[in-house]
């Protein structure tokens, strides 16, 4: 139901969800935030990311907000190794070396999703995708997330070398010190995306996109629903 869940047992860097971060481990788990308001879940007092995906498991998450995961190297919020499904989820303020919001070393879709406010000290603030993995998301928005090592790439999406497709999508009001501040490496569009800079990266368009193009998005509020989202400002092009 609608409340926010903090993990505050201390973390033995065990994988059976004993302490520290949640470990999900099986197939065809589904877990659903209910209720009026919002649902999180959230890294407490302690170090750890919030969601370990396991090897092996088939995860779906719906309907709840991610957030304050601090991983000690991957994957702030999610660490995907794994199958995993995000449907109305937001991925907020989190951190790591690498994969603020998530580091996908598996098959991620995302629909309906928000990533937002999340850090890297090296690469993918908003989302690490490693060579040979996958992200396919549609209606998602990666914003406002920040890479700031010295030569940081991908604030928003960091692509190792896998395959990242989005769809009626926007990434924007991210930012890197080094390349490709909302994108770094091969990003494809199946349609009506919006990307505000896509210097840095290898950007395939479709049918509607907008590129080079400020989003005008207002900053990340709760209106309904489970979760937080971007606005629209108005007169926005999204």
């Amino acid at each position: 139901p609608a409340n926010t869940y903090s993990l505050e047992i201390s973390s033995t860097n065990e994988d059976a969800s004993l302490n520290g971060d949640l470990d999900i481990t099986g197939s065809n788990i589904t877990i659903i935030g209910k209720g009026a308001g919002k649902v999180t879940v959230k890294r407490g007092s302690i170090t750890d990311r919030v969601f370990d995906i396991r090897s092996g498991a088939s995860v779906t998450l719906v309907n709840m907000q991610i957030e304050n995961g601090n991983g000690v190297f991957n994957g702030g919020g999610i660490l995907n190794n794994g199958t995993l499904t995000l449907v109305n989820v937001t991925i907020k303020n989190n951190s790591a070396n690498a994969g603020g919001g998530i580091y996908n070393n598996g098959s991620l879709t995302m629909v309906n999703s928000t990533v937002s406010g999340n850090a890297v000290a090296t690469n993918g603030g908003g989302l690490y995708v490693v060579s040979s993995r996958s992200l396919v998301a549609h209606n998602i928005t990666v914003a406002n997330n920040s890479a700031s090592g010295l030569t940081s790439l991908g604030g928003g999406i960091y692509n190792q070398g896998g395959t990242v497709t989005l769809k009626n999508s926007i990434l924007a009001i991210n930012n890197s010190s080094g390349s490709g501040a909302d994108c770094n490496g091969s990003i494809s569009s199946a349609g009506y995306t919006l990307v505000s800079s896509t210097s840095g990266c290898s950007f395939t368009t479709g049918t509607g996109d907008l590129t080079n193009t400020a989003a005008n998005l207002a900053g990340i509020i709760y209106s309904s629903g489970n979760s937080e989202t971007h606005a629209l400002n108005t007169g926005s092009p999204a």
